[in-house]
């Protein structure tokens, strides 16, 4: 059966049931990074799928808006990736500007909150598109000092840089599409333009499984 006969609603509750995997395969290989800073990235795979859920139940038996489920996630899913990559850098100078740029993150998300969107029925699409740019940058810092070091030698052993490049490909293609979103609600081609990024989240998906089953035992020793 090809992709477009299949019912929208039906990739949709593939795509998020597939992330109950991810969060499966990251509980296998706690004892990969459970020494590390990488531990509290069981607990945000776990936290994903139960807001998910969460966020359909909610739409389905109590009300449509059900966006504030995903701007608290928002908030807690650029927190942690900001600090896992701060941490997995050297230099003091690059770790202080991933908080720099975080505490940016966080001051236009509370003007939003407090002067632009309602947190209960508008999604914060403007500090989406911040906060990704933040992670990108972040990303980017990692890589470039991990490229100038030892590392790279054991790149594909580091779950941090799957973790990296699963974001980077589910970030840059969204901040786009966030940017269009607002202009395009009353579309009728929104739909399969929202299943561009539930395919971009699966992807990301793939990628982190990849690196829970590639990357060394002891990852202790990337950071």
């Amino acid at each position: 059966m090809e992709i477009k006969n299949i019912p929208l609603a039906d990739l949709k509750d593939f795509f998020t049931y597939f992330q109950i995997v991810t969060a499966i395969a990251g509980s296998l290989c706690y004892y990969k990074y459970k020494d590390t800073y990488l531990k509290y990235f069981l607990f945000l795979l776990w936290y994903i799928v139960i807001n998910d859920f969460t966020a359909r139940y909610y739409s389905k038996n109590i009300s449509v808006y059900n966006v504030f489920f995903y701007n608290i996630f928002q908030v807690i899913s650029f927190t942690f990736y900001a600090l896992l990559f701060k941490n997995a850098i050297k230099s003091l100078k690059n770790r202080q500007i991933i908080s720099i740029l975080l505490a940016f993150y966080y001051l236009c998300y509370l003007i939003n909150l407090v002067f632009i969107d309602d947190f209960f029925t508008d999604y914060f699409s403007n500090t989406y598109i911040i906060g990704a740019a933040v992670i990108i940058t972040s990303i980017l810092i990692y890589l470039y000092e991990i490229l100038n070091s030892d590392k790279i030698i054991h790149v594909n052993k580091m779950m941090v840089f799957w973790i990296s490049i699963g974001l980077l490909l589910m970030y840059l293609p969204n901040i786009p599409f966030n940017v269009i979103r607002n202009y395009y609600k009353t579309s009728p081609t929104i739909p399969y333009i929202y299943m561009v990024n539930f395919l971009l989240v699966f992807i990301y998906n793939i990628i982190i499984i990849s690196g829970f089953i590639w990357s060394s035992k002891e990852q202790r020793d990337y950071f």
